[in-house]
């Protein structure tokens, strides 16, 4: 029996505190539509004044509840804004009754001066009140390039922005330069920002790589995964330098990654496969032997021996080093939160295979963790970190004795340079075709040698991320404090073998790069 009468009380007790908040609190909702009546699917409603607020789901509806304690103040604001739309304001009096319905009807901003942009503080504002000219690029208009760098999707995307990739070569580093040169001796790419910190954007060269010569190495910002991309905002001139200083002389790209939002977990995943093939090469004539002056030499460097008979069997060189690369793409997020904590964690990994026949290929896996927390009224506390890690083989290029393209364009058209090495297992080149060992002079290394036997390797770690908590005294008072760090060691091995031009008793390199922002 007293069990029974405790539980009566129990179930009064709550029942009063259900009747008593059912009294107190207030019910907001409504649905959120464009012009021609289609839902607006997470268009953000937010009272501003209260930091209460929801998303519309997938038909545009939303719902929130204001506790009566804090709806006492009699009436506030109701604010709805959708990204690409102009936003609006109604005036909410909770004396009016429980249940309020509001609903909303956006139209489209063609100039856009509501969007919301950010500035080198790390603070949104909204775009008319800047004083100055900010370049945006959406992250749908990112992740739509298909490029696996981050600098090369921004190529034709904004005005005044150049973007010049090194090289086709999976990994290959892509170089950025706003509004032209501004140094004669220093650089002249602009400065990196992601999510308020600076990061590095640096491709680091060596001394197997430097001059007119070697690998085509990476740029740093190539890291930052695309599918992670929010928007990108590109300052300009004093816009820059007013907030960075002299590293910002060359401007500012801005990169804000996704966030969570209030609102049910969203789980997210995508797969993509594409695929690369050469669409142009260069057109060797076939018609000559090897030799000078019509006269065959098997050590000569030139292609203008006898005139090749029909019976002779001729050999595109620069077509045979080359097949169909693929580029395959997985990415899964999971976001999601409250008014007060929210969050965004994301997976990705792409693999690109080159077009070039042997060890030509890059790899990359990311981890982004996003989040946030409002740990009083006026008190933010958030946090962003960013894990890679990055494999990448590249062959060797340019005005160099064991590049690629060099030596397949001076192969006589009657060589077969597929069979690379001689039976005893020795490099084998025109100007070489039946060596006994790794001496004698092969003027430029067989292209099939260098896919195969060379190794130019470089394995990446980085971590970069940053705390940042946001204070609001009072609300025309906005306080900050970043802090942030980049950090990414590059481990590199450089393999030439025995019998190469460039080193005929061979070489090996180990290098570490390590790099602090």
């Amino acid at each position: 029996m007293k069990r029974k009468w405790m539980a009566l009380i129990a179930l009064w007790i709550w029942s009063a505190g259900t009747a008593a908040f059912g009294q107190d609190g207030t019910t907001l909702s409504g649905r959120v539509t464009d012009e021609n009546g289609r839902p607006l699917v997470a268009a953000n409603v937010m009272i501003r004044s209260l930091r209460l607020g929801a998303v519309t789901d997938a038909e545009g509806n939303y719902r929130f509840e204001v506790p009566g304690s804090v709806g006492k103040a009699g009436s506030a604001e109701l604010e709805v804004s959708y990204i690409g739309y102009k936003k609006l304001t109604a005036r909410i009096d909770f004396a009016e009754t429980r249940s309020i319905v509001r609903n909303f009807t956006l139209a489209p901003d063609v100039l856009k001066m509501d969007e919301v942009v950010v500035t080198g503080f790390g603070v949104g504002v909204e775009k008319e009140k800047l004083g100055v000219t900010i370049a945006k690029v959406g992250g749908t208009d990112v992740v739509n390039s298909d490029e696996g760098n981050l600098v090369s999707a921004l190529h034709g995307k904004v005005a005044n922005v150049e973007v010049t990739s090194q090289s086709g070569e999976p990994g290959a580093a892509s170089y950025i330069r706003i509004r032209g040169a501004n140094s004669i001796t220093g650089g002249t790419q602009p400065l990196f920002v992601v999510d308020g910190s600076p990061v590095s954007n640096e491709s680091v060269f060596s001394d197997n790589t430097l001059g007119h010569d070697g690998v085509s190495e990476m740029n740093r910002a190539s890291d930052v995964n695309p599918e992670d991309i929010e928007s990108i905002e590109i300052l300009k001139g004093p816009a820059a330098s007013a907030i960075y200083g002299s590293r910002a002389a060359n401007g500012v790209v801005m990169v804000q990654t996704k966030k969570g939002k209030a609102g049910r977990a969203r789980l997210s995943y995508k797969m993509s496969y594409s695929w690369d093939r050469v669409n142009r090469t260069q057109p060797l004539q076939t018609r000559w032997g090897q030799g000078v002056d019509g006269l065959a030499d098997p050590t000569s460097p030139w292609s203008w021996g006898p005139r090749l008979g029909a019976d002779v069997p001729v050999f595109d060189h620069e077509t045979d080093l080359f097949e169909t690369g693929h580029v395959f793409e997985n990415n899964v997020s999971v976001s999601g939160g409250n008014e007060r904590t929210t969050y965004y964690l994301s997976l990705g990994s792409y693999s690109q295979d080159g077009f070039i026949k042997g060890k030509s290929d890059y790899q990359r896996y990311a981890a982004r963790l996003n989040a946030s927390q409002f740990i009083n009224d006026k008190l933010r506390l958030s946090g962003n970190f960013s894990f890679n890690d990055v494999n990448a083989d590249r062959i060797q290029r340019g005005s160099n004795v064991s590049g690629l393209l060099l030596g397949a364009w001076r192969t006589p058209p009657d060589f077969d340079n597929r069979t690379y090495l001689s039976p005893e297992g020795y490099h084998r080149s025109y100007r070489l075709q039946n060596p006994t060992s790794e001496d004698g002079s092969r003027g430029y290394d067989n292209p099939f040698f260098i896919v195969n036997r060379q190794i130019n390797s470089s394995k990446v770690g980085r971590a970069f991320g940053n705390v940042k908590l946001d204070y609001d005294p009072v609300r025309w008072i906005h306080l900050n404090y970043t802090l942030g760090n980049d950090y990414s060691s590059d481990e590199r091995r450089t393999l030439f073998p025995k019998g190469s031009s460039s080193y005929p008793d061979g070489r090996i390199a180990r290098e570490i790069f390590n790099v602090v922002e």
